[in-house]
């Protein structure tokens, strides 16, 4: 069964990167760049196209909600799109249509038309980040990939922490429309490049006759459902809703049928005898935990920031930079270990440092800002990177060269599961922690009341007071309730960051179980 990359692993040879192959990977870097930092400055102007469009806060987030769904079904098929159509297509297509449907999306009249073409533009841009991960192993040498991965890492990792900040910019200083227009100039150069540059593999368009349909309406039925699942499950009360049921009864069949159709076709959509690689399979799940302890932790401080710090959107923009700036950090020290290290001890360090950076933030107190929260940054800034890198690495340097595609496509659906997952576990832990931690301090507080009217006032400073309510037994006892309700959130967050600490350490014994990749000769074609 042949299925990602077209081309034969002994037409390969090992030579030096050329000028062309370095701007060739630039594209696909910048492309994989805007693909995501398109979510991000959405999501940060979100209000704004709600009264724009004149849409509920309930209906908007179907902006958001529909790219993302459809990303996640096209990214497992990315494979399969590069054997039959080739690198240089797959992109300049996913490219161009990220072009103008973002213009589309920038023209809409209504919120029905904006969902259809985030839709749309969510297919396009599905494809960018899996076809560049997997260029790293058809462009550069063996002794390269590492470097070219974190480079590609940080394209990815950089929007996750400056989208938002952005998106608040630009919707400030210009508009919403400047969030989807922003991608045209970018999108431009890259069509330009791959044009010019990439063209290290070949079609196979014989494929298209034997094409998996019903794969490929298995992957929507399963994916499609679990995204409206994880983002609405909360709101929805979850499986009390039957609406979420039925979902999950859908997207449960679905994952069945597919795994026992892309395991009996001759010619699957997707290779799911990788998982048959013990090699690729943990460095999948280490993929997943990456893709949580990425997404999640931005999620976080934004919510930590505005619910007990009060800040806005711009503010917690300012505080989050330090994560950023971080990450240009870990790049000297992926160079410094590049080489030198097993890929294993890399991936330790990643993650260990991704961990410790999540201790100071689960003690912390309402009086938080940017200095209690940069400890904690810069160690988690130093991790992601590496940990994102080795765990690619690790994932695929060990796979034939035909299988790379496939397997890219594999991990990015991975790691974003990991983040949607992830965000959603953590979004319905906030509520029932909250109440479980409101109730606990109402119970020895409010019931103990006696002293309630000769309150600190640094106790109470920042916190939304009724200003109407006269009676000082009713203002101390509402002033108390708001206290309890803050308290609760500090100790929310606090076991919320604890949580995902012990996540990631527990991602450390899946390491040793991994081999070191056989250093073989690099899948790098002739021009």
């Amino acid at each position: 069964m042949e299925l990602a990359n077209p081309l034969d692993k002994d037409s390969f040879i090992v030579q030096d990167v050329t000028t062309k192959d370095l701007f060739a990977f630039t594209a696909l870097v910048v492309s994989a760049f805007f693909a995501i930092l398109d979510i991000q400055v959405v999501s940060s102007s979100i209000t704004v196209l709600a009264a724009s469009l004149s849409a509920t806060v309930e209906e908007i987030a179907w902006v958001q909600s529909s790219y993302l769904t459809a990303e996640l079904i096209v990214v497992p098929m990315t494979g399969w799109l590069i054997s039959t159509f080739s690198t240089r297509r797959v992109i300049f297509t996913g490219m161009l249509g990220f072009i103008l449907f973002s213009i589309a999306c920038a023209f809409a009249w209504n919120l029905v038309s904006m969902i259809v073409f985030r839709v749309c533009q969510g297919f396009c841009g599905g494809v960018l980040i899996p076809t560049m991960i997997a260029s790293v192993y058809t462009i550069f040498p063996k002794r390269l990939q590492s470097a070219a991965l974190a480079i590609g890492g940080f394209a990815i990792t950089l929007p996750i922490i400056v989208g938002p900040m952005m998106g608040g910019w630009i919707t400030e200083l210009l508009s919403w429309h400047w969030v989807f227009l922003i991608n045209i100039p970018f999108g431009i150069y890259v069509l330009i490049t791959v044009l010019l540059t990439v063209n290290y593999d070949k079609a196979d368009f014989m494929l298209l006759k034997r094409i998996d349909l019903p794969g490929i309406v298995f992957i929507v039925l399963f994916l499609g459902p679990l995204e409206f699942i994880l983002k609405e499950g909360t709101k929805c009360d979850w499986f009390s809703s039957s609406l979420i049921v039925q979902l999950a009864a859908l997207s449960g069949c679905s994952f069945a049928l597919l795994i026992w159709r892309e395991l009996t076709t001759r010619y699957p959509i997707v290779d799911l005898r990788l998982w048959g690689h013990s090699q690729f399979a943990y460095g999948a799940i280490l993929g997943f935990v990456s893709g949580v302890v990425t997404y999640a932790p931005p999620y976080l401080m934004a919510s930590q920031l505005s619910m007990i710090g009060g800040y806005n959107s711009l503010q917690i923009g300012n505080v989050m930079i330090v994560t950023g700036l971080a990450s240009f950090g870990s790049a000297i020290l992926i160079g410094a270990m590049q080489g030198r290290l097993d890929l294993r001890i890399m991936a330790f360090v990643g993650f260990s440092l991704t961990a410790i950076g999540m201790w100071p933030d689960s003690h912390m107190t309402h009086d938080i800002g940017f200095r209690e929260m940069m400890p904690g940054q810069l160690f988690r800034g130093l991790g992601m990177l590496i940990m994102s890198m080795a765990a690619t690495d690790l994932a695929l340097s060990n796979l034939p060269p035909e299988k790379v595609g496939a397997g890219s496509g594999f991990f990015s659906l991975m790691r974003n599961l990991g983040g949607a997952i992830g965000l959603s576990v953590l979004t319905w832990m906030m509520q029932e922690r909250h109440t479980l931690h409101y109730e606990r301090i109402a119970e020895v507080t409010i019931m103990g009341s006696s002293g309630l009217t000769s309150l600190n006032p640094s106790q109470t400073a920042g916190l939304p007071f009724n200003a109407n309510v006269t009676d000082p037994s009713m203002a101390s006892l509402e002033m108390v309730q708001l206290l309890a309700s803050r308290e609760a959130l500090v100790m929310t967050f606090n076991d919320l960051w604890l949580l995902m600490m012990v996540v990631t350490i527990a991602t450390l014994f899946i390491i040793p179980l991994m081999k070191t990749p056989v250093d073989n000769p690099a899948p790098h074609p002739s021009h």
